[in-house]
C-alpha cells in the first residue's frame, strides 16, 4: 500500500528499512532523524484525479534492526492537502505516531497508528477493494499487509490481512 505520509509505499519504506537491516543482527535504537520532504502524488480516486501533497511536514523517523526484520517509528506533525481535479479539496491531519513492523523479507508489514493510505499499483488497489477499504483513506489502529515478491523483486500479489478499526474515506472529506 502506498503510505503517502510514509515516503512512498509501505514497500518502499520497508525496503529502506530492510536495506539497513539484516535478519541475523539486531541494532540498538538510534536517534530520530527528519523524514524529509515527500513528493506529490497523483491518484485516480473519488471519481476524479487527486493531487496529494504535504502542507507541513515535521515528522521524524527512526529505523531499528531486529532479528526478524525492522521496526520503523515515525513521530511528529504532518498535514496533507488533497485537491481534486474538479476543485474540491481537503486538508488532512495525518500526524503520527506510527510504528511499522516489517519482516526480513518485506512480505509482511504491519502498521500501527494513523496512516494516510493510497494504492501504489493496481494489485494494491485490488487488495484495498477486496478488504472493503476506500482507495484513499485515513486509518487509525493496526493494519496488516502481506505482499509476495518474485525473484527479481517484482510485486506478484498483495492482500490486506488485518483491517483497522477506524477508516475514514478521504473522498467524503472533499468539499
Amino acid at each position: 500500500m502506498r503510505i503517502f505520509r510514509r515516503l512512498g509505499s509501505t514497500i518502499a519504506i520497508c525496503v529502506l528499512a530492510l536495506g539497513v537491516a539484516t535478519p541475523s543482527s539486531a541494532a540498538p535504537k538510534g536517534d530520530f532523524e527528519p523524514l524529509g520532504d515527500l513528493p506529490p502524488q497523483v491518484v485516480s480516486a473519488c471519481g476524479t484525479t487527486l493531487t496529494i501533497d504535504e502542507e507541513v511536514n515535521r515528522e521524524r523517523i527512526r529505523v531499528t534492526e531486529t532479528d526478524t526484520g525492522a521496526i520503523i517509528e515515525i513521530r511528529g506533525f504532518l498535514s496533507i492537502s488533497v485537491v481534486a481535479a474538479d476543485g474540491r479539496s481537503a486538508t488532512v491531519n495525518a500526524s503520527g505516531p506510527i510504528t511499522i513492523t516489517a519482516s526480513a523479507t518485506g512480505n509482511v508489514v504491519e502498521l500501527r497508528g494513523r496512516n494516510f493510505i493510497t494504492p501504489g499499483n493496481p494489485l494494491q488497489a485490488a487488495a484495498l477493494a477486496a478488504a472493503g477499504l476506500p482507495l484513499v483513506s485515513l486509518t487509525s489502529g493496526p493494519i496488516s499487509f502481506q505482499e509476495v515478491f518474485g525473484p527479481t523483486g517484482a510485486l506478484l500479489s498483495t492482500s490486506v490481512e488485518r483491517v483497522p478499526p477506524v477508516v475514514v474515506d478521504v473522498c467524503t472529506l472533499l468539499v
